[in-house]
């Protein structure tokens, strides 16, 4: 139950450094349905946290929504934590929702810690530093998150060679 948003563009939107959630959707509860969140940029240059530039999710439900080309950049340093920069889903139901073209600095595409993350599609992502040590271009689900039926695939992070390119389970 709740608000409900259906068949929104929300597009270039930026954050500054420290403390970036949700550049481009906040959902802490209700429905967005329908909806293209893109061209989301966030830049750091010291401590920080940034989770979720495209969305950030604390509950609700996103459904049949596309996030793309979000971007987190930055020369980053000192004690950085970051999670998710196209999707940091902490609760709530995503479904049947495409993340593409989304380049981190030093986070995974997608992040579920909590909620459902089901039958989606999370391709041709990119991680520039794995400054976090995750190296992960994906899908990074920990906590008590749950993902199930997706396809994620063309992801690319800078370490190759050290695994976990498209989808890391635990931490």
């Amino acid at each position: 139950s709740g608000a409900v948003v259906s068949n929104w563009v929300i597009r270039d939107a930026s954050g500054a450094e420290r403390k970036a959630f949700g550049t481009g959707v906040r959902l802490v509860q209700g429905t967005l349905v329908d909806s293209t969140v893109c061209h989301c940029y966030c830049t750091t240059t010291s401590n920080g946290l940034i989770d979720g530039i495209g969305v950030n999710m604390d509950g609700g439900l996103m459904d049949r929504c596309v996030i793309s080309n979000v971007t987190e950049s930055g020369s980053l340093s000192g004690d950085y934590a970051a999670y998710g920069a196209g999707l940091y889903q902490k609760g709530g139901k995503v479904r049947n929702t495409l993340v593409t073209r989304v380049t981190g600095e030093s986070q995974e595409a997608v992040c579920v810690e909590g909620g459902e993350f089901e039958n989606c599609t999370v391709v041709s992502n990119f991680n520039k530093l794995a400054k976090t040590g995750r190296n992960v271009a994906g899908v990074y689900v920990r906590g008590a998150g749950i993902a199930r039926n997706a396809l994620v695939s063309g992801t690319i992070s800078s370490l190759p060679g050290v695994g976990e390119t498209n989808l890391l389970v635990g931490a």
